[in-house]
């Protein structure tokens, strides 16, 4: 993994909204967490100690989808939230009850624990650090400390449920490894900041990010440099999220003739080749190594 993405997966902070935080994680008791990657993290990790869901519905773009009433009424029923990072997914704890607890698993520059998740999320710190095997050992360890701190009786289980879903990681990072192994052009230009730490460990190279925050559309000669760069560099493949296209990737793609591949940020339960963070994550990456060998 590369040495400069490191202080970002390992910066865990705790920030603690509760008047009863110390009080024992019963059997049952709910987690709430924004996306499903990080909810399959976690729930490799509680076990069976606690009920633990999801906010943003599969399928859904994580910057623009709206908060139904149902799912503000789940929130408000949780007794905990694990979130990424406040800029990031922090809105949701403007719905938590007063009672509930909330961790992030990486502080953000603007110390904010809760905004509107429409903002720009244009933040130095990289928030997706769900989408790496290493970054998703990083969510598992630092969920198993926060439940270990709020229920000292479970902290064995915990830990050891970590300890066995890290060697799953493991296995996941060395055959995502195996499959990029065989890739010569390794260059590719991404539509979101998201693939940063899936490169840095698999020895890809981004060539460039069309949109470096949700909303930023590239300036005429930001698109010229980046179509410079591309023809400079042989880059053959853009990546965008599998459910949304916009025009400036596809015209970057014509402009160099590049192939397009929509990757999935976020999961499905429902879809079996992304019903758990590993299987979504070996999905992305056989998808994307298939796009770089054509």
């Amino acid at each position: 993994m590369s040495k400069k993405l490191l202080p970002a997966l390992l910066c865990v902070a705790v920030f603690v909204a509760c008047k009863d935080s110390g009080a024992p994680l019963k059997k049952g008791r709910i987690i709430a967490c924004s996306i499903f990657p990080v909810c399959d993290i976690v729930k490799n990790v509680a076990g069976n100690r606690a009920d633990v869901f999801f906010i943003i519905p599969a399928g859904a773009n994580p910057h623009t989808f709206e908060m139904l009433p149902s799912i503000i009424k789940k929130i408000q029923q949780a007794d905990m939230y694990i979130g990424v990072n406040p800029g990031f997914d922090g809105w949701a704890a403007l719905y938590l009850n007063e009672k509930a607890s909330a961790m992030y698993l990486q502080r953000d520059n603007d110390n904010a624990h809760a905004r509107d998740h429409h903002a720009a999320h244009d933040h130095e710190v990289n928030p997706h650090i769900w989408l790496s095997a290493g970054g998703a050992a990083t969510i598992a360890r630092a969920a198993a400390a926060y439940l270990a701190g709020i229920d000292p009786d479970g902290a064995r289980v915990y830990s050891e449920n970590a300890a066995a879903y890290e060697k799953e990681l493991a296995a996941l990072d060395g055959a995502m490894k195996r499959l990029f192994g065989g890739v010569k052009n390794r260059r590719f230009i991404q539509w979101h900041p998201a693939w940063d730490y899936l490169a840095a460990e698999c020895g890809l190279e981004i060539a460039g990010t069309i949109q470096k925050g949700h909303g930023d559309t590239p300036s005429v000669r930001e698109f010229k440099e980046l179509v410079e760069k591309a023809r400079s560099r042989g880059v053959k493949v853009v990546v965008v999220e599998f459910n949304i296209r916009n025009r400036e990737a596809d015209a970057l793609a014509a402009e160099i003739g590049a192939g397009v591949v929509g990757l999935d940020t976020i999961g499905n339960p429902a879809i079996d080749e992304k019903s758990s963070y590993i299987k979504m994550m070996m999905h992305n990456a056989e998808l994307l190594s298939q796009a770089l060998k054509r």
